[in-house]
Order: structure tokens, then sequence, then C-alpha cells
């Protein structure tokens, strides 16, 4: 992920240098894609910001992440973002409650995705038990977990094998 600090979504000059300086790094790596997100004051999508650090990703995939969640017109950014090639994924819970509390959000972010290159990845607050009627109602074909596979639901125990087979076997389920 490229954000250089956890404040907001907004970034100074200094920050978009030290955003190019990892995505630099990230590429040298071989890395197949990076994690952004760039906002504007009014919570728009800040395309020149934007535009500089796809310059520096080349031709490395990128995900827009969350920040696409604090934006109001989220269909307008999407037909935004749906303007660059790179862009081919957008984290997000359909607005600033769990993805499990947006579900009718989540499921029109899908459908007005479907002609884009553009994958909607549902994230937060996410759960193996409730993933099946989550993604068969909304129609996401990837999700994203933190903590639900984590002993104990918490983010610093480890990761349980098990949870995540249960949700690959739930996405599997559902390819056609």
């Amino acid at each position: 992920m490229v954000r250089p600090h956890s404040q907001s979504f907004v970034y100074d000059e200094h920050d978009v240098t030290t955003m190019l300086d990892d995505i630099s790094f990230i590429r040298e790596s071989g890395a197949a894609g990076i994690v952004l997100g760039t906002l504007t004051d009014d919570a728009k999508v800040d395309t020149k910001t934007l535009e500089v650090l796809l310059q520096a990703a080349g031709s490395m995939n990128v995900t827009y992440h969350r920040a696409f969640d604090e934006i109001a017109d989220q269909h307008e950014a999407l037909q935004v973002l749906s303007a660059y090639p790179q862009i081919n994924r957008i984290l997000t819970s359909a607005g600033p409650r769990s993805a499990l509390q947006s579900v009718e959000e989540m499921k029109a972010l899908v459908h007005a995705s479907a002609h884009t290159q553009i994958t909607i990845l549902a994230g937060a607050g996410l759960t193996v038990p409730g993933l099946a009627a989550f993604v068969e109602h909304t129609g996401v074909k990837e999700v994203h977990f933190g903590s639900a596979l984590r002993k104990d639901g918490q983010y610093l125990r480890p990761i349980e094998p098990e949870k995540v087979q249960a949700a690959a076997k739930i996405i599997a389920s559902f390819e056609r």
C-alpha cells in the first residue's frame, strides 16, 4: 500500500514525493501492483495527484483503496477512475459503514462497474458465516478480509488457514 500517513487521503507535495519514492521501490522489487487512493479537500478523486502516481506506477496494476469510501458520489468517482486503464480494482465497503451494512450500495457499484475494467473488491466487516449471502446479493467476485480470518478476530493474532479455505470455497462456488 502506498500511503505516507494515516491522517487523511489528502496529500501535500512532501507526501507525493514520498509516495513516488515508495512506488519506485515497489516497482524495482518486481511487485505486480500497488494500492493507493488520493482525495481533494472536498472529498473527490484527486486526479492531478493520481495521474502523477499512475505515471510512476507504469504498467503495474492499481487498486484504488478505501479512500473511495469517503467520497459522497461514488458512482461519479467510479466513472472518473474507470478512465485510467491501470486501475483495475476499487477496495470499498461502499461507503462509511461496513460492507455488510452497505449491501444495496455495494450491489449498485458492482452493477455500475460491469462495463468498465474495474472490479469492485468488497472489504470491511465481512465474515465467513455471512459471506455466501453477501456475495449472492451483491454480485461481488472478490473480497478482502482483515481480522475475520485471524484467531479470535484479532489483527495481531495468526491467520487461521481453515477460515481462509472456507472463504475461498464460498467465492469459488459463485464462479460462473
